[in-house]
């Protein structure tokens, strides 16, 4: 019972859920709904199930095996936020340097940054965590930008290369 309890909530929600909250809802202990969770995507696996329960953000979310994804991209979705340049820049200041304040992020971009964090916050990708000694915000990633990039943990971001110079450079000033 408790198994198709935890499966009904995935393929109920559009959101990552935690194993605290599941474990809140049906009134079990932590490692009693990764065990559900295991058990349930072993037979998926076993059955040839074209789904997983996969580690996403700061939960679990049920996600279509990649082999499925051309198919379900021929499908006409509501389109992905998409993220301009300077949008993607300015992320990824937050996202390697957080928690991270505006000046901050203006001296590694060489940009003011004011319009581009204040569309990151609306779109969901970051968060005003605290407020620095001098009043300035200090921002951080949400668990939206884990789960719009595909990442378990800010730890899964790829290495910084050196295509990546411009956010080194401005480090030694």
């Amino acid at each position: 019972m408790q198994k198709k309890a935890i499966e009904i909530l995935f393929f109920s929600s559009k959101e990552p859920l935690s194993i605290e909250y599941i474990s809140s809802l049906l009134g079990l202990v932590k490692k009693e709904v990764l065990r559900y969770i295991e058990h349930l995507n072993n037979e998926y696996k076993k059955t040839g199930r074209t789904f997983y329960i996969r580690s996403v953000g700061n939960g679990y979310q049920l996600v279509l095996r990649k082999e499925y994804g051309k198919l379900l991209l021929s499908l006409k979705h509501k389109k992905r936020k998409s993220l301009s340049k300077h949008l993607l820049e300015t992320l990824a200041v937050v996202a390697y340097h957080q928690p991270v304040s505006k000046k901050e992020i203006d001296k590694r971009r060489g940009a003011n940054s004011t319009y581009t964090l204040k569309r990151l916050k609306e779109m969901g990708f970051i968060n005003i965590s605290e407020r620095s000694k001098d009043g300035s915000y200090i921002y951080m990633t949400t668990s939206y930008f884990l789960v719009y990039f595909g990442l378990n943990s800010l730890e899964s971001l790829p290495p910084l290369n050196k295509d990546s110079e411009n956010f080194q450079k401005h480090e030694d000033k």
